[in-house]
């Protein structure tokens, strides 16, 4: 209950993640996770709109690049809990993304 009051205040979770939409009306993407739970970690939480979320626009590439936004958001100690071989495959992803 703590982390969702702290998320709520958060400044950057009021809003959608994806730079072309900017919807206040979000939904809280778990971007990652490990033995098949989700993270609840704040850096693992993303904000994204109910299109972007569940909706028609929906899709992998959009996943990829949450991912990406909240890797940017964690330290070092906070990545450490993702699977090294996990962790190496989606930073090849947004290398090559990167380098487009």
């Amino acid at each position: 209950m703590q982390m969702r009051k702290e998320m709520s205040s958060d400044k950057f979770m009021g809003r959608c993640v994806i730079p072309s939409c900017g919807k206040t009306m979000v939904e809280w993407e778990h971007c990652w996770e490990y033995s098949g739970k989700q993270i609840n970690e704040k850096w693992a939480i993303v904000p994204l709109c109910y299109e972007h979320h569940r909706g028609a626009k929906s899709s992998a590439k959009i996943k990829n690049y949450c991912r990406y936004v909240s890797v940017f958001r964690a330290s070092s100690e906070e990545l450490k809990k993702i699977p090294k071989k996990r962790l190496a495959t989606n930073k090849n992803i947004f290398s090559k993304a990167l380098c487009r």
